[in-house]
């Protein structure tokens, strides 16, 4: 699966976030470079909290709600890398997007696929496997020729007790 950036990059986490600022370049702190190595890592970990709900980021549609939502999301989280190394500058902008991120966080892990404003991405999360059976089902998995499982000897371990 091919990485999902919800069209976030260097340049819109500035214009966002630090207007007043130069353009991040190969001189600035953080570089260029620095700012789409940590798209890349926060797109990774939002694409797996979508995996967690089972919503495929390359499912979102480009202008939808859930779609600029996920880059909102993204886009925060770089402006905290950003932070980071921008030490002692915005502390106010720090802490509020620090708050803004975990209540997201929280709001996506509470109201999953709802949460992020299309009621139909509800029913791709709503076949939560339940158990052996149902992973196998859910997720296609092979479980080779089963015609004689019913012959299978289990064995047994030395902490087994007879």
């Amino acid at each position: 699966m091919a990485l999902v950036t919800f069209g976030v990059d260097a340049e819109s986490v500035r214009r966002r976030y630090f207007p007043a600022l130069n353009a991040f370049s190969t001189q600035s702190a953080p570089t260029v470079a620095t700012v789409g190595d940590w798209i890349d890592e926060e797109a990774a970990a939002l694409q797996g909290q979508l995996l967690g709900e089972a919503i495929p980021a390359d499912a979102l549609t480009a202008g939808t709600a859930p779609y600029i939502n996920c880059a909102t999301q993204l886009r925060r989280k770089v402006a905290l890398k950003c932070l980071e190394v921008m030490t002692g500058r915005f502390p106010e902008l720090a802490k509020r997007l620090a708050e803004e991120a975990e209540d997201w966080d929280d709001g996506f892990e509470e109201g999953g696929a709802t949460f992020l404003g299309d009621d139909s991405l509800a029913t791709l999360s709503e076949s939560e496997p339940d158990g052996p059976t149902t992973h196998i089902d859910e997720y296609n998995l092979d479980v080779g020729d089963t015609s004689d499982a019913s012959d299978v000897i289990p064995a047994l371990r030395r902490s087994d007790q007879l």
